[in-house]
């Protein structure tokens, strides 16, 4: 067996062959590999293996040992999954409940208020983010407005930010994003500005206006917010003669399928091709602001950002993806025809499955979009 066979029994849930691995070699409690760096405790402990868990720790896993590309901690994804029984079984080993992570800047009591990476093991977040509060966890901002803890919301702190992951989002991001109406004025008396920009550019107010106009009625006009002015969708580009200093907003434009909004921002010198770095399934990865509407099947965007010079090839640095990989991966056969016509490689390799874009398309069953792709059959291919 592999170095990494122990992980893979970790991911599974498969306690007999853990039990066979450390049988045979005790230390192999102490693995840590796949591509982020991982431990089999930290694998056990987001998917609720309890039994494992248990036994891992019996074995000498150590309990704060760090995943190596987030930093996090096991404590970190019992809290992500809501599982309480091991948030106990953790800090009874003395987990470091106050450890905090290089994805979000948050604590383990941090992580029971952000997206849900596996929404099909969660377990109860909001009673483990108590039961760590009555266990002196110190409370986040972002915590506190998830989890409707408003008392814990102070004047020092709404200004705090998360890390690249949430794009440097402050609390009043999170309560827009998140639907967390009833914090919004408490956040605002505190001195929180809706006009202050994440990492991409993208401040509250225009968040609330792509996502919840009502909610956005909530914040009085800023003739300086750039972001909410172009997804108002109703800004002269000729009042401005510099592009914004943050390459992510025509990211999020494209994202949102804005398309008048993204082709005002490049009237005012954006880049099409520029990167930005987000997560994308566990790891860090770059894209460009085409991959965002491919994505996200906005064709019409897309055109826009190939009209003023975005290139079809280029590859995430990440993984090597393609525009044209994303938009087979979606059977999209009106983007798979435009990036074609615009000289997208069909025959471009990802760097994690040296597989075309054909190839993808037939993975996930998309038969219209693989024989728009193919040159000839596609070879048989599994992303296993």
């Amino acid at each position: 067996m592999t170095d990494e066979a122990i992980l893979e029994a970790c991911t599974e849930g498969d306690l007999a062959t853990i039990q066979t691995l450390l049988k045979s070699n005790p230390e192999a409690a102490l693995t840590q590999g796949f591509a982020i760096g991982t431990t089999g405790l930290i694998l056990a402990t987001h998917r609720g293996f309890y039994d494992i868990c248990q036994l891992l720790l019996q074995a000498g896993a150590p309990v704060n040992a760090r995943e190596r590309a987030s930093n996090s901690t096991a404590l970190h994804w019992a809290c992500e999954g809501g599982h309480r029984r091991l948030v106990e079984l953790l800090l009874d080993r003395e987990a470091d409940c106050e450890a905090v992570d290089d994805w979000y800047s948050l604590t383990p009591l941090g992580w029971t208020a952000i997206p849900r990476m596996m929404p099909e093991v969660h377990d109860d977040r909001s009673g483990t983010a108590h039961f760590l509060i009555s266990q002196g966890a110190t409370v986040d901002p972002f915590t506190a407005t998830i989890h409707g803890l408003h008392e814990h919301l102070h004047a020092d702190t709404v200004r705090q930010r998360l890390g690249f992951a949430a794009r440097g989002r402050t609390p009043l991001h999170v309560a827009v994003e998140r639907d967390r109406v009833e914090a919004i004025p408490i956040l605002l008396e505190l001195g929180a500005n809706p006009s202050t920009p994440d990492d991409w550019g993208v401040s509250p107010r225009a968040l609330a206006l792509a996502e919840n106009r009502q909610i956005a009625s909530t914040f009085n006009r800023d003739p300086n917010d750039l972001s909410a002015l172009l997804v108002a969708e109703n800004f002269d580009a000729a009042a401005q003669t510099e592009p914004p200093e943050s390459p992510g907003l025509l990211h999020f434009l494209a994202e949102r399928g804005l398309t008048q909004a993204v082709q005002t921002l490049l009237h005012m010198g954006a880049d099409p091709n520029t990167e930005v770095t987000l997560l994308a399934n566990e790891q860090k990865s770059t894209t460009t602001p085409l991959h965002q509407p491919i994505a996200c099947r906005h064709a019409d965007t897309a055109k826009v950002l190939l009209d003023a010079g975005a290139h079809p090839n280029q590859a995430s640095e990440t993984n090597g993806i393609t525009p044209l990989h994303t938009a087979a991966a979606n059977g999209d056969t009106q983007a798979i025809a435009l990036l074609l016509e615009r000289g997208a490689d069909r025959n471009a390799l990802d760097r994690e499955y040296s597989a075309t874009p054909q190839q993808w398309a037939a993975f996930f069953g998309h038969t219209e979009a693989e024989q728009l792709l193919a040159s000839q059959p596609s070879e048989h291919f599994s992303f296993s």
